[in-house]
């Protein structure tokens, strides 16, 4: 597939050995310092981490780690980076990862800039309607949920019990999001087969109406016609089969 760039509020660069196109994004846009948030540290031992944090070094951005984001990310979580984001002096965000990690840089993009007396789990219940957030920025390991591209997180909460979905248009919209195939290619096959179906899972929930029960009015999601969902469904399951 050829290397394409599209923007719909985010900056979408998808191709083969673009990651200096991103990290130049960051420096362009000013940021020094950049708290790098990723998972379970598979990406230490593919190369990735390696690759990104060479870069932001070359570009004269500096980092701070934020390993450890498990699947259904939570907010317990959140409030430990938050915390070291600010101590630190952190200004942006790098989620490398797929849809968990993105999720969780969401709602962290939102916290740090929030009032210190105010909680994060504020955010997932519409008690707290941010105005503004941190810059964040992906970069893409797994396709699935389309967290990189779209303005919406779920998180879930320990304590409570809880798993909320949050949209946060146009907010929530990550400024740049890389998807390098070569990158993608590290993931092991089953794991790309289980994104394909989460993929269609999501689509499934926009097609029937998910968020048509939202009665928060300053939170409005855009929903592509039925027939492009058609498409991605058909699109889908011939992926999926070539991949199993």
């Amino acid at each position: 597939m050829e290397n394409f760039t599209f923007y719909n509020t985010t900056e979408y660069i998808f191709g083969k050995g673009r990651l200096p196109e991103l990290v130049a994004r960051i420096k362009k846009d000013g940021l020094k310092k950049i708290m790098l948030k990723y998972g379970g540290g598979s990406i230490k031992r593919n190369g990735i981490f390696k690759a990104v944090t060479e870069e932001l070094t070359k570009n004269g951005i500096s980092f701070v780690e934020a390993g450890g984001v498990e699947p259904n990310p939570t907010v317990e979580f959140v409030r430990t980076c938050r915390a070291k984001y600010i101590s630190e002096g952190c200004d942006s965000i790098l989620a490398v990862g797929g849809g968990s990690v993105i999720d969780s840089s969401k709602l962290l993009a939102c916290s740090v800039v929030m009032p210190a007396d105010h909680d994060p789990w504020e955010i997932m219940e519409f008690k707290y309607h941010p105005t503004s957030i941190a810059p964040l920025y992906t970069v893409l390991t797994l396709s699935a949920s389309a967290s990189e591209q779209d303005p919406s997180f779920v998180i879930s909460n320990i304590a409570k019990d809880l798993k909320f979905g949050r949209p946060l248009p146009p907010l929530g919209f990550p400024v740049a999001s890389l998807v390098d195939p070569e990158f993608q290619k590290t993931v092991p096959r089953h794991h790309v087969a289980h994104g394909a179906i989460d993929a269609l899972v999501h689509t499934i929930d926009t097609y029937f109406g998910a968020y048509t029960d939202i009665d928060d009015k300053t939170s409005k999601v855009a929903v592509a016609p039925a027939s492009i969902m058609e498409g991605i469904f058909h699109g889908l399951v011939e992926t999926a089969d070539k991949i199993l």
